[in-house]
């Protein structure tokens, strides 16, 4: 009896290799999908929790106004293990890039114990970002980082120290993972003291004022216990010298924030497409084993007339799909790790400041085991849900032909004659209705994918338009320094308009909610900023409002060194790269730390104006619109790698859908086909008939596919959310296009490679048949 089952599914693979190998394909490419996904997630989650154990990230943050002895010996009472720090929140500026950004600066003693910074190439002295380092081509013992440093020499005087570091080498720090919002950079207390101490001797003329060791603002410490170990602090500083200005633990530290938020989200995406590619798979494999099952009604008959059980026979017919998709599965394991991970990490290590040599592909093989489990359990289930109606029916009913033929009254009035590759066409798809369904939804699925893919880049690229095309119109953009800059600016020949604008770092609050955010402040009724704003009025960007809890209409407050002001949001606007708020005035904030910019426009030589700017003192950073564009595209390019990974699966899924449709058309029709031959139908009427069938199919699924895309393009990007940028919707009319085009170009090819299967069909051994 084993013997007999083992023949029949010999001949049923032969028979039926290429809907079988679709089966197998789709499979492929679900695993791929799920198992990567759930491999790109275990793989961050390990290179995050590697990167913090072997930098020995601390536990909890400690902010005071000076570290005293007496602080030090309480640490060392409780067994603390900790390391002692100066920090400093200021703007620095690399000298020969002309770029400045704020800055989070580290003053730590070269033994540092914990959140130790990972050298990535160099040396310790003045450690920047990798990242930073990157972005701007900085050479190591070539670039210059300089700031001003604000010493109090009493309590009424303050001298401010400028201060110029080469850099020494390149890092990833454990606290700072966002480089964008604010540069980390390292410096040792030796290198650190050595550059102060000498510029300070040049401005009051001896080393009265010299420092011999930091004045130490922070300790970073290790504990056992924390909410112990912070329940200890607060009760030491109550009655301590030393005044506890801010102690925080892991929930607060940008990194850990940020990283486990990320973390969160790859988690997210094993959701989103391995569960459109399991629905897709599950209708094909219904549908391919469905249209078996008819085709071995007779044998099915046969079988169970001799005496095989229903039970016996029902489990031999399962048991293709579960072959099917172990066969897949097997395939997509083994290829997940390898494509989704590293797709990925180009968008993490964009994004955020990883050490490479943390990044280790983790394989979690109980994980591999149980999707194996899953995907073969999911085409036996799916194969048994197929083949359980006709096996309970008696070996008579199972060995009757099917005639699907329905006598229309004559008395009807006549229908407009159509060609008949139309009218088989037509018939096929009313007597099909399972198939049609299950195959329409597969469409959608691959449109929907495949618009969703082409959505992202439309995203990206809206962005970029409505910063700086729609809100910012301007030809170049620089900032300066010098008061002399705007007269030496005016001779240059070919300007024709500019505008000035300041920039300044605040802290807004609503409530219990704060954010450090960017205040732009320009010249009511601007040519240059178009947010539409009357005079002493307030814009907030969309995403930060979000954050703050705030709309149009509510107050927040701005604080800026001393002074803070109570401002009510006039507008809130979308912004993509431009984050912020901005204002008409500039709420009589102390601006000297803020930059001073100019927006221009002009009818001569982009390029030779930005050259002559750049060598007027003073200038920083000009460039033209179409560089900052340039740029703004660079920083979405990983994001884009997505998109395309996307598509190209989309593609792959819509021919795996395509072709096994066509084949089970093929099947079906096998004895239509033969008859249309011998009554002299040509090759390409017959063709017509199955593009035709496929092509209703395929239209009826993309439009269900294009009402979709926009709420998968939604799904998909918010779970990718990133740092630098927020993400305006947008799907441009020419994706839609686009996206139907590629269909269509699919069922073509598909439709003209079946040709080949037609021309191959006997007509004497069709007809023959028992369909």
């Amino acid at each position: 009896m084993n013997k007999i089952l083992r023949v029949i599914r010999r001949r049923n693979i032969r028979a039926n290799i290429k809907q079988f190998l679709s089966v197998i394909l789709i499979m492929f490419l679900s695993t791929t999908l799920l198992f990567g996904f759930i491999v790109n997630s275990k793989t961050l989650q390990n290179t995050i929790d590697t990167y913090f154990e072997k930098t020995n990230l601390a536990d909890l943050w400690v902010y005071t106004n000076q570290v005293t002895d007496e602080d030090r010996a309480f640490f060392d009472s409780e067994q603390f293990e900790y390391t002692e720090r100066f920090y400093l929140n200021s703007v620095s500026e690399l000298i020969n890039q002309k770029v400045e950004n704020n800055t989070k600066f580290y003053i730590i003693p070269r033994k540092t114990t914990v959140s130790i910074p990972y050298i990535e190439k160099g040396i310790v002295g003045c450690l920047i970002d990798k990242n930073l380092a990157e972005n701007y081509d900085i050479v190591m013992g070539y670039d210059d980082i300089a700031f001003n440093f604000e010493y109090p020499v009493s309590p009424t005087e303050t001298i401010v120290v400028p201060l110029k570091f080469k850099i020494t080498g390149t890092m990833n720090f454990n606290e700072c993972a966002d480089i964008y919002s604010s540069w980390p950079i390292v410096i040792d207390e030796d290198n650190f003291l050595a550059m102060f101490n000498y510029e300070l001797e040049k401005i009051v003329g001896n080393d009265s004022l010299n420092l011999s060791k930091m004045p130490y603002n922070q300790v970073v410490l290790k504990a056992g216990n924390i909410e112990d170990a912070k329940t200890k602090l607060e009760t030491y500083y109550q009655t301590s010298e030393s005044k506890l200005l801010f102690l925080g633990d892991r929930d607060s530290v940008e990194s850990v924030i940020l990283l486990n938020m990320e973390v969160s989200q790859a988690e997210k995406m094993i959701y989103v497409f391995p569960i459109i590619f399991l629905i897709v798979s599950v209708m094909i494999i219904l549908t391919t084993i469905n249209q078996l099952i008819i085709q071995e009604k007779g044998k099915i008959g046969t079988l169970k007339s001799i005496g095989v059980p229903d039970k016996k026979v029902l489990n031999h017919y399962s048991s293709y799909g579960a072959y099917l998709c172990g066969i897949g599965a097997i395939a997509g394991l083994l290829f997940g790790p390898l494509i989704v991970p590293k797709v990925m990490f180009i968008k993490y290590n964009l994004v955020y400041s990883i050490p490479g040599d943390f990044i280790k592909t983790q394989i979690p093989w109980l994980f591999a085991i149980g999707v194996f489990a899953l995907m073969v359990l999911i085409g036996f289930v799916v194969s048994f849900f197929a083949c359980y109606e006709i096996l309970h029916k008696k070996p008579i009913e199972c060995m009757k032909q099917q005639i699907n033929i329905k006598f229309k009254s004559r008395n009807k009035k006549k229908k407009t004659k159509l060609p008949l590759w139309m009218k088989m066409a037509g018939r096929n798809i009313r007597i099909k209705p399972i198939r049609t369904v299950m195959a329409t939804l597969g469409v959608a699925g691959c449109s929907a994918l495949l618009l969703c893919g082409f959505g992202i880049g439309d995203t990206l690229n809206n962005g970029v338009n409505n910063d700086f095309g729609r809100l910012f119109k301007y030809d170049i953009s620089t900032t300066y320094t010098t008061s002399t800059f705007e007269e030496q600016m005016l001779q240059i020949e070919g300007i024709t308009d500019y505008e000035k604008y300041t920039k300044v770092s605040v802290e807004a609050s609503a409530g219990e909610k704060e954010k450090n955010i960017s205040l732009m402040t320009f010249k009511t009724g601007s040519n240059f900023a178009h947010f539409g704003l009357g005079e002493n009025q307030l814009c907030l960007s969309k995403s930060v409002a979000e954050e703050l809890g705030v709309k149009k209409g509510d107050k927040i407050m701005l604080r800026c060194g001393d002074k803070q002001v109570e401002v009510e949001i006039t507008k809130i606007e979308k912004t993509c790269f431009i984050n912020g708020a901005f204002a008409t005035t500039n709420f009589e904030f102390d601006l000297t730390g803020a930059t001073t910019g100019v927006w221009i426009n002009h009818n001569g030589d982009a390029n030779a104006i930005v050259d002559r700017l750049n060598k007027i003192n003073g200038t920083k950073d000009a460039g033209t619109m179409d560089a900052f564009i340039e740029d703004a595209n660079e920083k979405i390019s990983s994001i884009n790698s997505i998109t395309t990974t996307l598509k190209v699966f989309a593609i792959m899924l819509a021919v795996v859908v395509l072709f096994n449709l066509i084949m089970l058309i093929l099947k079906e029709r096998t004895k239509d086909i033969a008859t249309m031959k011998v009554v002299g139908q040509g090759i390409f009427s017959i063709g017509l008939s199955l593009i035709f069938e496929v092509f209703i199919i395929s239209f009826i699924g993309s439009i269900f596919g294009l009402c979709l895309g926009f709420p998968v393009l939604m799904l998909v990007l918010s779970i990718n959310k990133v740092q630098i940028l927020n993400y305006l919707y947008f799907i441009h009319p020419i994706s839609y296009i686009f996206t139907i085009l590629i269909i269509i170009g699919t069922i073509l090819v598909v439709g003209f490679l079946s040709l080949l299967r037609v021309k191959n069909i006997n007509m004497i051994e069709s007809l023959k048949s028992v369909e």
